[in-house]
């Protein structure tokens, strides 16, 4: 079950459950990148910018704290409902902010 056009902080998110009862925020890096840091995008490709990227690394770990977030890679496009929602509920976490290739 999915449940569209949600924010947080202006971020937008989808609430998904597997069992119709607990649900989970879930946050595609790349919107989450777009809102807090609007200009990552000269970031990449690296190129010796390591000072760049740990103050990117420091601006969404500030916001998955404050969001109580999880950081979930992927190494697929293919991401399982299930898998997040797991990884998200063993970290005691009601959002999960995903990284995929």
């Amino acid at each position: 079950m999915q449940l569209k056009n949600y924010q947080i902080d202006g971020v937008p998110y989808t609430l998904y459950s597997s069992n119709g009862v607990e649900m989970i925020k879930v946050v595609w890096i790349n919107d989450l990148l777009l809102k807090i840091l609007p200009d990552y995008q000269k970031y990449f490709p690296m190129k010796n910018n390591k000072i760049e990227w740990e103050q990117r690394c420091e601006v969404i770990e500030g916001w998955i704290e404050k969001n109580n977030a999880h950081y979930y890679i992927s190494e697929t496009e293919d991401v399982s409902v299930v898998e997040v929602m797991t990884a998200a509920a063993k970290s005691k976490k009601d959002c999960v902010v995903i990284e995929t290739p």
